[in-house]
């Protein structure tokens, strides 16, 4: 019994010292997880950043001189008869507006909605637009260019027929006068310039002297409305 008591207290002798041996190993292997993790933050690093990217977006807008008005208006037209009024179309966005175009369009008539007045293209009413590089001086058909004069819809001996919807001003863009805009945008979006800021124009409509008795007692009321549409996008 001696034998196997002395036996039994050498073994758990053992174990305390495998035991503490394992806690030795351990601390050890934290100890130098510990160096190699205080170790990965002191590496060199470096950074750099830029701020202030702004984008915003550009505006298209229209606006003329006749906004709240007529350009032109006359009451007991006889055959042979014109009225003449003056308009500035302003490009009042920050950015050029291309495929710049007039439309005219029939708001009210009497009697029939339209007549004979818009859908006779011979004897009924015609129009002539003509463009100053300047503001007109006058008024109506006294109004004169002190500038360049030039027709942009029929002549003033030939005008055209009034319902020329989507004729052409002759002219590629009505450019913004906002600084935004730079040459160099201009040639990216490949965007040349007619009109910059104002669009001087005289209108002067006309009843033909080859107006029947079927056009007596008519009337009708037109719109005349000036349209474009951004400049191409481009890849700067």
């Amino acid at each position: 019994m001696p034998i196997n008591t002395k036996f039994k207290g050498d073994a758990s002798i053992m174990t305390r010292k495998k035991k503490g041996r394992v806690l030795a190993a351990m601390l050890a292997l934290g100890a130098l997880s510990a160096v190699f993790i205080a170790g990965s933050y002191a590496l060199f690093n470096a950074k750099t950043s830029t701020g202030g990217n702004l984008f915003n977006t550009g505006t298209l807008a229209m606006g003329n001189s006749n906004g709240a008005t007529a350009t032109a208006t006359m009451s007991n037209m006889i055959p042979g008869d014109s009225v003449s009024g003056t308009v500035t179309v302003q490009n009042t966005g920050s950015e050029d507006i291309t495929a710049y175009q007039l439309s005219t369009a029939v708001t009210a008539a009497s009697p029939g909605n339209p007549n004979l007045l818009t859908t006779d293209t011979t004897n009924g009413l015609q129009v002539w637009v003509s463009r100053c590089s300047q503001a007109w001086t006058g008024t109506g058909a006294a109004a004169t260019c002190g500038g360049m004069q030039t027709d942009v819809l029929g002549t003033n001996s030939a005008p055209m027929a009034i319902l020329t919807s989507g004729s052409s001003l002759s002219a590629s863009a009505l450019c913004t006068s906002s600084a935004s805009v730079t040459a160099a945008i201009r040639a990216a979006r490949g965007t040349t310039c007619s009109i910059t800021g104002s669009d001087y124009l005289k209108f002067q409509v006309s009843l033909p002297t080859t107006a029947d008795n079927t056009f007596q007692g008519l009337s009708t009321t037109l719109s005349f409305t000036f349209q474009g549409q951004q400049a191409t996008a481009a890849n700067f």
